[in-house]
């Protein structure tokens, strides 16, 4: 079974094949970042411009890559929600017109659990329920997923998400966006810090976190001590790393689940997936990480879970897009 994956749930536009038996025949990704590097952040409106003019071309590309025709394609999924409006109308109106131009199964799938499921694609043993940490841009919570896929939040930041601060803290430094990528490597040649940052809610016992008041004092610490980048890099990381440990050991003790994932954009951070594998293992559990290159935005991803809800014989909802829709309510 040949599944077609369209990702336009923000700025970047993703297009992948998934073959039940093959696996993952192609994956391609046009990234927006030239778009809204000017502005330090999306754009919506430039984002649902930008899909419009790649998502055909791209489409194209990855069938002749692939050898294959829409002939040949037995399902297509797209990012349904959460996300921007028009962006995710974009995707949405392309597979409807595709499907209906061959009579093809549709799917809209959920962009969160496709971040989580797809760390699946070469390993079939996460057993559910499983504990989720999504972390990216926009989000970060705790979620436990069920057999049939029902899920359950358990905990989320109370402000901002752990991308979102990483991004606005790299703005302040005057290091570019997107921020992350880049703190992630500047922290790697960086020194302890005598004077740490907060490590905010990390001694409250809920699964709930607060990021705000971490880059206010990364601000303070910029303006009045002038550390090296590459040692504030590292503090912020090592910062959010030390919240993330202790509110997964929370959820662990919690809910004595045995499979962990962590996945989103910020999961592709080294010392954070180091620091929690660490943490994973103390609690005789296991951590499972999509590779790097799944964890950012991605067209397998939406393929992926599509041709797993399909299998199931999930109920099956097309042609509609929700940008507020939350995971608790799948079913």
């Amino acid at each position: 079974m040949i599944t077609l994956g369209i990702e336009t749930s923000c700025d970047d536009t993703g297009i992948a094949l998934y073959d039940s038996e093959r696996g993952l025949l192609a994956n391609k990704l046009v990234s927006q970042l030239d778009t809204h590097k000017p502005f330090g952040g999306v754009v919506p409106e430039l984002a649902s411009r930008d899909h419009q003019n790649n998502i055909i071309a791209l489409i194209d590309h990855v069938f002749k890559e692939s050898h294959l025709s829409l002939d040949q394609i037995d399902l297509i999924s797209y990012t349904a929600g959460p996300g921007l409006v028009g962006s995710l109308m974009v995707g949405a109106g392309v597979a409807y017109g595709l499907s209906q131009a061959k009579s093809i199964p549709i799917i809209g799938v959920h962009h969160h659990l496709a971040h989580l499921e797809i760390a699946m694609l070469n390993n079939e043993t996460i057993e559910k329920p499983y504990l989720g940490l999504l972390v990216s841009g926009g989000h970060t919570y705790f979620i436990q997923v069920a057999e049939n896929y029902s899920c359950r939040i358990l905990g989320s930041t109370i402000d901002d998400a752990v991308g979102e601060a990483l991004d606005k803290s790299a703005r302040v430094m005057g290091l570019g966006y997107p921020g992350g990528p880049i703190l992630d490597q500047l922290s790697q040649t960086g020194h302890a810090m005598k004077k740490q940052l907060p490590r905010p809610m990390i001694h409250d016992k809920s699964l709930n976190m607060s990021f705000s008041g971490l880059k206010t004092a990364l601000v303070k610490s910029w303006q009045d001590d002038h550390p090296p980048v590459e040692d504030l890099s590292l503090e912020l990381i090592t910062a959010v790393s030390d919240v993330l440990e202790k509110k997964l050991s929370n959820a662990l003790k919690l809910t004595e689940l045995k499979h962990v994932v962590f996945a989103g954009g910020v999961a592709a951070n080294r010392y954070i997936r180091t620091q929690l594998t660490t943490c994973v293992a103390k609690y005789n559990a296991q951590l499972h990480i999509p590779d790097r290159s799944l964890c950012t935005d991605n067209g397998a991803m939406i393929a992926y879970l599509g041709y797993l809800l399909y299998r199931q014989g999930a109920n099956i909802r097309s042609h509609f897009v929700n940008p507020s829709w939350s995971i608790e309510e799948l079913l």
